[in-house]
């Protein structure tokens, strides 16, 4: 067994899932999130909130409970396996250590993408609508409670509960998983559709795919699902903390 077939081999077999399969438990998730936040939308701005509220809400009831049915039917229909895989508990140094390196290498990957992902916003996505773009809240327009209200719902939307359980679902369930005829494009299958699935911001999927695949990698070494836990929940906090910083300088 070569070094990456010993990488992307994770122990006992599995019941792994068909390409197509594959492909639409990755992204229906997504389309239905998607679906939500466009709902969501105009309810936000009627309360005067910015449109990263809608992505918070759609986290919070359609992210979570959608992936969480999904992994309660395969617990259903193969109750003899761990539906949940990547549990080895590393010790807690090694943990933030692994996770501080994915933190600096996802930064590492926006920043590198940045023109790129420019460009695809302006000449291939700009017939995207613009109240469908997510605005911060960083604007002197909104009320200070409308925005203490969206900081607490991204608290609990995009950074506890949404990335705790995608985590869950996408490393952990969908990673071990993957079709086995796709042999040692494994990994990058499952980055580049993790960032497919981010429906609501099509030109960041290059960026994403940059900053996920190391993720993917990392999660299939360690086998340890907690630190990618961590470091999703570190990334989606910067929104938070740069709109409380916004707060407190009002």
């Amino acid at each position: 067994m070569t070094r990456v077939e010993s990488v992307v081999e994770l122990g006992s077999p599995l019941a792994k899932h068909a390409p197509a399969q594959s492909i639409l438990l990755h992204l229906v998730p997504g389309a239905l999130a998607l679906g939500i936040y466009v709902a969501a939308v105009p309810l936000v701005g009627r309360l005067g909130m910015p449109t990263i509220a809608a992505l918070a809400l759609s986290g919070l009831v359609g992210v979570v409970p959608v992936q969480v049915a999904l992994l309660s039917r395969h617990r259903r229909q193969h109750p003899e396996e761990a539906v949940i895989q990547l549990r080895t508990r590393l010790p807690l140094r090694r943990v933030v250590g692994w996770m501080l390196l994915e933190v600096v290498l996802g930064a590492l990957a926006f920043l590198v993408a940045a023109p790129l992902t420019g460009w695809l916003r302006a000449e291939v996505f700009g017939w995207w609508p613009a109240s469908l773009i997510t605005d911060p809240g960083t604007q002197p327009s909104y009320g200070t409670g409308a925005l203490t209200a969206t900081a607490l719902l991204m608290l609990l939307g995009s950074v506890l509960a949404a990335p705790v359980v995608e985590e869950y679902y996408f490393r952990g369930y969908l990673l071990p998983r993957m079709p086995a005829k796709w042999g040692r494009g494994r990994p990058v299958a499952h980055a580049a559709l993790f960032a497919g699935y981010h429906f609501w911001a099509p030109w960041l999927i290059s960026t994403r795919l940059l900053a996920i695949l190391p993720l993917t990698l990392i999660a299939l070494r360690t086998r340890d699902i907690r630190i990618g836990i961590a470091t999703h929940v570190v990334l989606n906090s910067v929104d938070v903390a740069i709109l409380t910083r916004y707060l407190r300088s009002r």
